[in-house]
């Protein structure tokens, strides 16, 4: 079976609790991009491009801590896509943020 790499946004929500997001232009966002890889379904040769999205929030926690929930629905009430679709995430990342 071939794998398949299609270009739409992942139907997930991500939530940061004792937080404010910063506002700015291009962040708190989602993003979709191709990217050639080598791999065997996806790779110069065939052609054939994988999609990848970026998740980019900026926030100042209120106090010592905050904390990252990350959900496959969109809401608490729906799925936001169809159940049964498969996503992976490949890892997040936290990092300070100086203004």
């Amino acid at each position: 079976t071939s794998a398949v790499s299609e270009e739409r946004l992942d139907a997930v929500s991500v939530k940061i609790d004792n937080a404010d997001l910063v506002p700015g232009e291009d962040q708190n966002t989602q993003w979709s991009w191709s990217h050639r890889m080598n791999a065997p379904d996806f790779n110069e040769k065939k052609k054939k491009l994988a999609w990848l999205n970026l998740h980019w929030y900026v926030f100042r926690a209120k106090g010592d801590a905050a904390t990252l929930t990350v959900s496959d629905w969109t809401d608490d009430s729906a799925p936001g896509a169809e159940i049964g679709r498969e996503v992976m995430y490949n890892f997040i990342e936290v990092q300070p943020y100086l203004d």
